[in-house]
Parts: C-alpha cells; structure tokens; sequence
C-alpha cells in the first residue's frame, strides 16, 4: 500500500511541475527572419517568427531591423502575432540583424528577454 502510494504522489508532483512550467515559463521567440522584400515605390520587409512550444507568450513584442547599408525600421505588435512588415526607405542588399524585445508578464512580474538573429538577403 506503501508503496502505491508513493507512485501516486510521484505521478501527482510531475504533473503539477508540468503545468508550473507552462505557467511560468516564458515562451521565447525564435526563427525570426525577413521572408520577404516588397520592391514597390514604398519598399517594405516581410518579416515572419515563432515561439518556443510551451509556456506563456509575450505580452509585446518590438522587432527591430537594422541592415548593413544603415537602414533601419520597427515593428510593434502583441504576442500573438507571427509575422509583419517593416516599412523601409529603399530596397535592402547584404547582412541584416533582428533584433526582438518581448515583455512577458509571468506570475504579475514584467519579464523582458531581447534576443538578436542575424541573416543576409538572398
């Protein structure tokens, strides 16, 4: 009886740190890369990004753009979207950096994480 017991409270104590991981767990952004350059009048950057499986999503998110010839340009948006546009002065050639800035929000404390990914326009 002992012995059963003990499962139960193991199986009772991995479930109950699953869900604290989902709960307090910020779910960070990663993959984020322009997809697309819009070779209009009013060049813009498609840009697209995913959040880690599991835990909570930011309550914001700023994406900041910055090529190699100096443009730069930002995005604002809630935690829920996974892609936009960044208006762009002319049309981009070379490196760029990503540069996010998501506030999350975990157990009523502001969290802020800021991450950077680099790639070059194809």
């Amino acid at each position: 009886m002992n012995k059963q017991r003990t499962i139960v409270w193991i199986g009772g104590l991995a479930i109950a740190a699953g869900i604290a991981r989902f709960a307090l767990w910020p779910a960070r952004i990663r993959n984020a890369r322009v997809t697309a350059i819009e070779k209009s009048s009013q060049p813009s950057a498609s840009l697209a990004w995913s959040y880690r499986s599991g835990g909570q999503r930011p309550i914001s998110v700023i994406i900041d753009l910055a090529t190699a010839d100096g443009m730069n340009g930002s995005l604002t948006t809630d935690g829920e979207q996974i892609n936009g546009a960044i208006p762009l002065s002319s049309i981009p050639e070379g490196d760029y950096t990503i540069t996010t800035t998501a506030t999350y929000r975990i157990a009523g404390v502001a969290q802020i994480i800021e991450q950077t990914f680099k790639s070059y326009f194809k």
